[in-house]
């Protein structure tokens, strides 16, 4: 027994056979190239070839004899002295996708009129080919059909003409083209589309995974992934590799996610819920008294839409804690601006679980403050902003040191209560009491107005 391979070039019109083989019963006497024939039938010889195994024989074929060939009507015979008809016998019918009807989907740029939906098949010699035709260049539309229902239709091919419009059988065309293209052609059998794998879901986004086409290593081909979901804006994205990051997805909504290149070329569809959207929950201020004990005073949620204070002195820095929905990993940045909208310098910030803690050292009194922490959970699109005044004294919070300020801290002061939840604030120096040094602190604010 014995095999080999038989490659047909349809620029040359060469038919080039390594074949290799052994075990024969008698002595090889003749070999040749037979056909038209289907396997198992017999017929006429078209081409001799050399003795003895391995044959390199390479034949040109004319017009029909690759009609033939590309149907699967040739064989290599090797005939022998015990078998004067041929002991050996391979029918050339494995030729890949040589002969096969190829669809065509076109990459870049988007198709046009010159490649109309349907239709589009183009004769290529492997599995898979991907090239970029220019302005000129002649593709070479084959029309053969196997019975598969892939018949080329070559009418929907602009410039191209068939005298036979409903079956074109083993008719070809060409077609000049009138602009460059890049162009993927793959057999029947081939994967054209890409598939989805897995969807990753985060706050506010998705990452997607797929696996691309055969031709992808041969190409750099443009995808783009696509979610949409009932009542909400489709969210798209492009590019060259798996995955995709699809952003600026709604929380807690159920999304339909596809790949899709070219002119369309739609990949399987799954579904991804995306996680609750990151909201902030609290924020609070954190102060140390009497060098041992922390309070955090709640600056956000707040009453009204007014400024939240922070009433007590800066002590060792200004400790922020800004307190999320769920888990979050450290902000790409945080920004601390004034007023006049002035970056503070020295801003630091870490992060544990769902609080992410800043921390402003050396800030004069009577500030407002925008804190801003970018790019939470490496999201570009997720960024938190929140205000806070700064004003010693202010305890009631309204923007301004004022009598009533002044009458509750003495009535607390008077009173030598420890520190509680209900009492802290009062203690402005952070002392671990509330007493005439707080008293005095605020008399020297009095009338004070945040800025």
């Amino acid at each position: 027994g014995g095999g080999g391979t038989a490659t047909y070039d349809v620029t040359t019109k060469q038919l080039k056979l390594n074949l290799s083989y052994s075990g024969m019963e008698g002595s090889e006497n003749n070999a040749h190239i037979h056909g038209p024939a289907a396997r198992g039938v017999a017929t006429s010889v078209l081409f001799p070839l050399g003795a003895g195994s391995p044959k390199t024989d390479t034949v040109t074929l004319n017009a029909t004899q690759e009609t033939q060939l590309l149907a699967g009507q040739m064989y290599v015979n090797v005939h022998s002295s015990a078998y004067p008809n041929g002991e050996l016998r391979g029918q050339i019918d494995g030729l890949g996708s040589a002969g096969k009807v190829l669809r065509v989907v076109v990459v870049e740029p988007s198709p046009g009129s010159l490649f109309p939906a349907g239709g589009q098949y183009v004769y290529c010699t492997v599995s898979v080919c991907v090239g970029t035709f220019n302005v000129g260049a002649v593709l070479k539309l084959f029309g053969y059909d196997y019975g598969d229902g892939e018949g080329g239709y070559l009418l929907n091919w602009s410039g191209c003409n068939s005298t036979d419009p409903s079956y074109f059988g083993s008719s070809d065309c060409n077609i000049i083209l009138t602009e460059s293209r890049t162009i993927f052609a793959a057999n029947n059998g081939a994967t054209l589309l890409p598939s989805i794998t897995s969807i990753s879901p985060g706050i506010g986004q998705a990452a997607i995974s797929f696996e691309r086409p055969a031709f992808s290593t041969l190409a750099a081909i443009k995808y783009t992934a696509t979610c949409t979901a009932p009542g909400q804006p489709a969210a798209s994205v492009s590019g060259t590799t798996s995955p995709i990051l699809v952003a600026g997805l709604a929380g807690s909504v159920t999304y339909s996610c596809q790949i899709t290149y070219g002119s369309g070329n739609p990949s399987n569809s799954m579904n991804v819920t995306v996680p609750p959207t990151l909201g902030l929950t609290s924020l609070k201020s954190r102060k140390t008294h009497g060098g041992n004990t922390d309070f955090d005073l709640t600056l956000f949620p707040n009453s009204g839409n007014t400024t939240p204070i922070e009433p007590r002195s800066i002590g060792g820095g200004h400790k922020l804690l800004f307190e999320f929905n769920q888990p979050v990993t450290s902000p790409t940045s945080v920004t601390a601006k004034d007023a006049a909208n002035n970056t503070l310098p020295s801003v630091i910030h870490s992060t544990t679980g769902n609080i992410v803690t800043v921390t402003i050292p050396n800030l004069a009194d009577n500030q407002r403050v925008s804190i801003t922490l970018s790019g939470l959970n490496g999201n570009a699109a997720l960024n938190v902003t929140q205000e806070v005044g700064f004003l010693v004294g202010d305890i009631n919070g309204s923007g301004t040191v004022t009598a009533a300020d002044i009458m509750a801290l003495k009535a607390r002061a008077s009173a030598s209560a420890t520190l509680n939840q209900n009492n802290f604030r009062f203690d402005l120096n952070l002392s671990g009491n509330i007493d005439g040094a707080d008293v005095s602190a605020a008399k020297a604010r009095s009338a004070t107005k945040l800025p």
